[in-house]
């Protein structure tokens, strides 16, 4: 299982086979015993069983489409007996691990000054277009890891019922996700 994104809900990606030449390297997916293109719209709470077949006899079984491998899901089903409400809740912080040593405004002037002293007029024309301000002022300090990055949130909320009787059962859920992460506004949700 690969994450080949940070982006909050980014699909991963599974191989199960290695990588294929000819074209896609995905497994098949059967969920219940169904044929999906991918398994991102399932809730992890939901899943029963998960099985992977990885060798020849799975593409005996299942044609050709599963060159590269299968996944078998099972969903939960409603169990004979009383019902039963369930409610699951996770909610959780994410921040930027590392922040980068930066510099400040007039470290990165006396660095520039060092590293090519014969330039300082041009340097101070470009920051100030006035040469002689540039003792007197100074560019502001805008330390661009605050400026993009906060603390994100992640809220994941699932509500449902299961039961059964000797006539049949029945497993009903509701799921709501909001995934807000580490970059700065709403589009990275």
């Amino acid at each position: 299982v690969m994450n080949t994104s940070g982006a909050p809900g980014a699909t991963s990606t599974i191989r199960v086979r290695g990588f294929s030449s000819n074209g896609t390297s995905d497994p098949l997916y059967l969920v219940d015993g169904l044929k999906v293109p991918n398994i991102d719209f399932l809730d992890p709470d939901n899943i029963e069983s998960m099985e992977i077949l990885k060798d020849a006899a799975s593409a005996a079984i299942y044609g050709a489409e599963a060159g590269n491998g299968v996944v078998l899901i099972t969903t939960k089903a409603g169990k004979k007996g009383g019902g039963k409400i369930f409610v699951n809740t996770q909610n959780s912080f994410s921040s930027l691990a590392k922040r980068m040593d930066l510099l400040n405004s007039k470290e990165f002037v006396n660095y520039l000054l060092e590293a090519q002293p014969s330039r300082a007029e041009e340097l101070n024309k470009f920051y100030y277009n006035d040469p002689s301000s540039f003792v007197n002022n100074k560019p502001a300090d805008t330390d661009w890891q605050n400026e993009v990055y906060a603390q994100g949130f992640r809220q994941r909320y699932s509500v449902g019922f299961q039961g059964g009787t000797d006539k049949g059962s029945l497993f009903v859920s509701l799921n709501y996700l909001d995934h807000d992460g580490i970059i700065t506004g709403s589009q990275d949700s």
